[in-house]
């Protein structure tokens, strides 16, 4: 009887776990940090080699002499290893995700933000995950599993509250999130981005914004659009800026956060804010 006791114990409460349980997993990626701790769950301890300043940048967080020969490391693949100066000869635990990077490794940012690509990523992880620790295999799937249920249901969500929102596509890395969500997405033309990016032509991308914003479309910049046009928008309100999410925040939770914002700062939400003001909650 006490056995079964246990069993229903750990069936339904799997977060309850012994600290000897856990295995700590070194990420080059701030994604791969992001995905490999929903996948892994209370049983990987994710720590990870860069993170996201809030400016955007890059920024090491562990050299890489300070990680120990032995540890498990993560990465997207050999380049993205070395890069990060590691190496397989001397990090025999290191994982690669891909041995050739289905992607350019400038675009890492726009990919792994795709909640197209994502699923395809987070199985790669369960492979590596479970290579490591075969024990916890079908923990690890059970956390896909909710991770693609929740990623589609998340999107689903995107999709009725922006489904025909038009946007003027300023990002760097956010086309596709926006396209999931489908939006109905303009450009400027590339000439007058790459001239805005340069710094040059502030009061013709005024002007354009301005029209944008009156004919009630949303103009959206996030982190990697170019630093002069952030700059010169970043006191326009009606203009909507997104951010990676934290380092320690739920991966999906954040982009449910970015698609509430983005209809937040459409005219339909802000009608619904407004109209919903001093009324009396429902009971």
């Amino acid at each position: 009887m006490k056995r079964v006791f246990v069993l229903l114990f750990l069936l339904f409460f799997p977060g309850t776990v012994c600290a000897n349980d856990t295995m700590d997993v070194w990420t080059t990626s701030p994604w791969l940090a992001l995905v490999a701790r929903f996948i892994g769950g209370v049983y990987v301890q994710v720590r990870p080699v860069t993170a996201w300043k809030e400016d955007a940048v890059v920024v090491r967080m562990v050299q890489a002499r300070d990680v120990p020969f032995g540890a498990r490391i993560l990465c997207l693949d050999g380049d993205d290893l070395r890069e990060h100066g590691f190496s397989f000869s001397d990090w025999k635990q290191a994982r690669q995700l891909y041995d050739f990077l289905p992607f350019p490794q400038g675009e890492t940012d726009s990919y792994l933000s795709d909640p197209s690509v994502l699923p395809f990523v987070a199985q790669r992880l369960l492979i590596a995950l479970s290579g490591w620790d075969q024990t916890h295999y079908s923990y690890f799937q059970r956390r896909l599993a909710e991770f693609q249920t929740r990623l589609e249901s998340t999107v689903i969500v995107g999709r009725k509250m922006l489904a025909g929102t038009r946007i003027v596509d300023l990002t760097g890395c956010s086309t596709q999130f926006l396209k999931a969500a489908s939006c109905v997405l303009e450009k400027p033309a590339p000439a007058s981005l790459d001239l805005w990016s340069k710094g040059e032509g502030k009061e013709e991308l005024l002007s354009f914004i301005s029209e944008k914003i009156r004919t009630d479309r949303l103009p959206v910049v996030d982190d990697l659009t170019s630093a002069a046009i952030r700059g010169v928008l970043a006191s326009i309100p009606g203009v909507a800026r997104l951010s990676r999410p934290a380092i320690d925040q739920d991966i999906l939770l954040s982009f449910y956060d970015r698609y509430l914002y983005l209809w937040n700062m459409t005219g339909r939400g802000k009608s619904e804010i407004s109209s919903s003001k001093g009324k009396e909650p429902k009971r």
